[in-house]
C-alpha cells in the first residue's frame, strides 16, 4: 500500500504528495493508503477528494510507534560530490539514523549545501524504509562550534591519526554522536579540539573508507 508524508494535522496531502497520489499513483475517491507524520504516527487513510494540489482524506486508523533503538547523530564533513552526499543521507536514514549534521573542517571540499533537496531525499528514504520518524537535518556548522554544543551522552570521533576503540566493541549509549571527517581527514588540531570537548576516538576498521561510507557504517553500528 502506498505511503505518503504529511507533517500537518489537516487531512490534506501537501502539494507534491497530492500530485504524486493522483497523477502518478492514480488514486481515486475510496482508495486507501498510509500517511506518516514524521513524528511516529502512521495513519491508514481513505481518499475523499483526489485533487492534484489538495488531495483530501479521512483517517480510518492510527498507529503510533516508539523508537526503541539508541539515538544516533552523525556529524559529517560533506564531500565535493553532491551525489555522494545525497547517497549518504538516503542510506543512513534507511539504516536508522536520527539526526544528521554537516561540518565545516579545515580540509572540507564543500561549503554549500541545499538543505531543501536533502530534506526531500530524507522524506523519500523514510517512506521507502517504512520508518515513521523523519530524521532532523542540520545546516553546515564549523567543527569548533559543533563540538562545544553537542549534548549526546556518547561523543565519538573517527579519525586516522591514531587507532581508537573498535566501533564493533563499543556499546551504544542512549544517545550517540560521531564525527566523520572529510576525504583529507580531520587536522590534528581539530582532533585535539574535539577531544578537549570530551569526544573519544573510535575506529571504523582497518581500511580507509570514503567519507559517506564511514558515515553509513557508523549509523548502522551505533543504531543496533
Amino acid at each position: 500500500m502506498h505511503i505518503f508524508y504529511n507533517p500537518e494535522e489537516n487531512n490534506v496531502l501537501p502539494t507534491e504528495e497530492s500530485w504524486h497520489s493522483v497523477k502518478v499513483m492514480r488514486l481515486k475517491a475510496g482508495s486507501r493508503a498510509y500517511v506518516v507524520d514524521g513524528r511516529g504516527s502512521k495513519h491508514l487513510i481513505e481518499i475523499t477528494v483526489p485533487h492534484l494540489k489538495k488531495c483530501q482524506y479521512t483517517i480510518l486508523e492510527t498507529t503510533t510507534y516508539t523508537d526503541t533503538h539508541p539515538y544516533v547523530h552523525i556529524a559529517l564533513s560533506p564531500t565535493k560530490s553532491m551525489d555522494r552526499v545525497e547517497w549518504f543521507v538516503e542510506k543512513s536514514i534507511e539504516v536508522g539514523v536520527n539526526e544528521l549534521s554537516f561540518l565545516l573542517c579545515k580540509n572540507s571540499e564543500r561549503k554549500v549545501l541545499k538543505l531543501e533537496r536533502l530534506h526531500k531525499i530524507a522524506v523519500s528514504a523514510m517512506k521507502q524504509s517504512g520508518r515513521t520518524y523523519l530524521p532532523k537535518i542540520n545546516a553546515l556548522c564549523p567543527l569548533e562550534t559543533f563540538v562545544k554544543n553537542t549534548k549526546e551522552e556518547a561523543k565519538l570521533i573517527a579519525h586516522l591519526h591514531d587507532k581508537g576503540t573498535a566501533i564493533s566493541a563499543f556499546k551504544p549509549q542512549t544517545s550517540n554522536c560521531i564525527l566523520i571527517g572529510p576525504e583529507g581527514d580531520f587536522s590534528k588540531e581539530e582532533v585535539e579540539h574535539a577531544m578537549s570537548n570530551h569526544f573519544e576516538p573510535i575506529s571504523l576498521g582497518d581500511t580507509v573508507l570514503r567519507t559517506e561510507t564511514a558515515g553509513v557504517i557508523a549509523a548502522f553500528a551505533l543504531g543496533m
